[in-house]
């Protein structure tokens, strides 16, 4: 019996989608989900006693810092918005990333698209806007955004098992 293959997508695949600038900055509150998922799997690791190791660090230290920077995405996002303008906020653009493997929504798919999405609208603005009287204001920032990136990349999802 010969089986038919199904029409299924190779990997790494392309992923684009098309959202308007407000929508890429408003990533808030997946990063605040994010470390939700990661505060309460340390609480679980303390309840049962595991306290210590390379794992029980990686997921600490990764709830820390997705806890800050959901706090300072929020702050960044609210006042880039009100000196960009509405007009700027809701333009549309196109983001794109990779996904390395079958598109379940894992931690690190997700981090994935959250980040490129902050890419593309730091981009967008950087490159498109006229600032005028904020530039300082505008640059200072796209300054903070781009810091909240960078930590955002250095965030690591270890698997439940191992």
């Amino acid at each position: 019996m010969v089986r038919e293959s199904r029409n299924r997508p190779s990997y790494p695949k392309k992923m684009s989608k098309e959202l308007s600038i407000r929508d890429c900055l408003g990533q808030e509150m997946e990063v605040q989900a994010l470390c939700d998922e990661m505060s309460e799997w340390v609480e679980s690791m303390d309840s049962n006693g595991i306290t210590s190791g390379s794992k029980y660090d990686t997921i600490s230290q990764s709830a820390e810092t997705l806890e800050t920077q959901a706090s300072d995405l929020d702050h960044v996002v609210i006042e880039l918005i009100s000196h960009i303008g509405e007009r700027t906020a809701d333009h549309v653009i196109g983001v794109n990333w990779t996904e390395a493997r079958r598109p379940r929504l894992t931690r690190g798919i997700r981090m994935t698209r959250v980040i490129a999405q902050l890419h593309a609208a730091h981009e967008f603005i950087e490159d498109h806007e006229s600032f005028g009287d904020s530039d300082s204001d505008i640059r200072d920032l796209l300054d903070e955004l781009a810091s909240c990136i960078t930590e955002l990349e250095t965030v690591e999802f270890p698997s439940m098992m191992g």
